[in-house]
């Protein structure tokens, strides 16, 4: 069961993404990448990966480096229970 924690953080994270649009001015000019879109939004996750070298840039395409799959299989292999439980709750409350 979620807790009210994890619960309250899932769905302010959904609302928030929702609010987004896809695309902004900034992004289609190519400017630099911002909060105020989704694309936006990813590219600044994607830079922050890159700089924390779990990702290599080659172009416009983003690589996953050794040590970030041997961070999420660990992550993974530690809460597979937990998330198992969080995918079930999602798949009853569908139903």
């Amino acid at each position: 069961m979620l807790n009210e924690i994890e619960e309250n953080s899932f769905r302010q994270i959904a609302l928030s993404w929702d609010g987004l649009p896809v695309v902004s001015v900034e992004d289609s000019q190519g400017l630099r990448a911002a909060r105020n879109s989704k694309t936006g939004f990813v590219k600044l996750v994607m830079n922050f990966l890159v700089r924390q070298e779990l990702f290599v840039q080659a172009d416009t395409r983003y690589y996953p480096k050794d040590r970030f799959r041997a961070l999420a299989q660990n992550y993974f292999e530690e809460y597979k229970g937990r998330l198992l439980e969080v995918m079930r709750e999602e798949e009853d409350a569908t139903d």
